[in-house]
């Protein structure tokens, strides 16, 4: 369940256009705000370990030229230093797994590359044993807070309460921002959708985890679900 949202402020409006690969679990996202003539362009990825791939994303880096790049399941570790990556041109913020986060060594990760020609910074965050980042940057005098998330299977439910608080308090905390977030939270038993006011959702009937307090959030700040894979 790879789910990306976004709030947009009340003052600004977004038009969301969206290019999805099911098999390869990416998806890539313009979003023009319209006072101003740009155009942020950004891309997520789940990419089940980022070595091995490359080649790939780097040529699709370097030819859409994105703003931002968030990408899950990365399989890094402390050994692989950012320059071996090839990230060109970006900043590049990390939340490699690590015995906090999972009792598993390998595996998960999350990644976030911003743009050198947009002013970043990584948040500072208090909760430390989740696989989660939140960076800010600028674009146009306008703010942004993009974040990613990686929930492995059957993670427990105080690790996505803890989540979304922290997002709560993130919302709280920059209330002229414009938030993005991705990730895979592993909750294949809820329902995405839109209405008018924002994030929709209902659970499915089949086995797995249900997890209220994640769409009862997003739900609850006004976010709006803008890609399904």
């Amino acid at each position: 369940s790879c789910f990306m949202c976004c709030q947009a402020s009340s003052t600004i409006d977004y038009c969301f256009k969206f290019i999805n690969n099911h098999k390869n679990n990416k998806s890539v996202v313009n979003i023009p705000p319209v006072n101003t003539q740009s155009t942020l362009t950004g891309y997520y990825q789940n990419c089940r370990g980022l070595r091995t791939k490359l080649s790939t994303l780097k040529s699709n880096v370097a030819s859409n030229n994105f703003v931002f790049i968030i990408l899950t399941e990365t399989w890094l570790n402390p050994d692989i230093y950012d320059p071996e990556l090839g990230f060109d041109n970006y900043i590049i913020y990390r939340c490699d797994r690590n015995n906090l986060t999972s009792s598993c060594s390998r595996g998960g990760g999350v990644l976030i590359a911003i743009h050198i020609d947009f002013p970043s910074e990584r948040i500072p965050i208090s909760c430390n044993n989740i696989e989660h980042l939140f960076i800010s940057f600028s674009i146009n005098n306008e703010s942004f807070i993009v974040g990613g998330v990686y929930f492995p299977p059957s993670s427990p439910d105080i690790s996505y309460a803890n989540y979304t608080s922290t997002v709560e308090d993130l919302v709280n905390s920059f209330v002229n921002a414009n938030f993005i977030l991705c990730g895979d939270f592993n909750l294949p038993n809820i329902y995405w959708s839109n209405d008018s006011q924002g994030l929709v959702y209902s659970k499915i009937s089949r086995p797995g985890p249900y997890v209220q307090c994640v769409p009862e959030t997003f739900a609850f700040l006004n976010f709006f679900q803008v890609n399904n894979v």
